[in-house]
């Protein structure tokens, strides 16, 4: 028979030694525990969180309409009720200011609507058109924002309308 090779044996850790690296290594692992606690508290109470104050704010717009007979000058109020007399020639001027991207007027008669065509009030646009009345004909201004929901019956910049209110609206 061969002899049987030899082991090396391990040195013997004495149980006094190795209670005492268990104990380092807990003592150790509790201690990065305490600190990293109090690094997070510390980061948690300290830091802060800013923006610059968001301001909103709500465009604004004027239309000042105004109508001119050969005798005098009205101004038309959002929601007041002028009357036109008949075959009197009035020249009707629209201007805007404020800083909503456009506006219109809503010229209504009893029978019709008619709307302007778009201003752009952050431009200090104008418009200005003519109107001529077949009958005493009574009208209500209305000012809107934005752009006419419709494309018939447009009052457009520079043109004339004459005997006007004498077509019923269809819807």
């Amino acid at each position: 028979m061969r002899p049987s090779p030899k082991r090396s044996k391990a040195p013997e850790i004495s149980a006094d030694k190795a209670f005492l690296q268990s104990f380092t290594v807990s003592i150790l692992c509790i201690l990065i525990c305490i600190v990293a606690l109090c690094s997070a508290t510390w980061a948690w109470f300290s830091g802060t969180v800013s923006s610059d104050e968001n301001i909103i704010q709500t465009a604004n717009c004027t239309l000042t309409i105004t109508a001119t007979d050969s005798t005098e000058s009205v101004l038309l109020q959002d929601g007041g009720e002028f009357l036109f007399l008949a075959n009197v020639p009035y020249t009707v001027t629209i201007s805007a200011e404020g800083t909503a991207r456009s506006a219109y007027a809503i010229f209504a008669t009893e029978t019709s609507n008619y709307y302007t065509e778009s201003v752009n009030p952050s431009a200090n646009d104008t418009i200005e058109f003519a109107l001529l009345f077949s009958k005493d004909t009574s009208i209500t201004v209305r000012h809107r924002w934005g752009i006419p929901n419709r494309e018939t019956r447009e009052l457009t910049n520079g043109s004339s309308y004459l005997n006007m209110a004498t077509t019923p609206e269809t819807e």
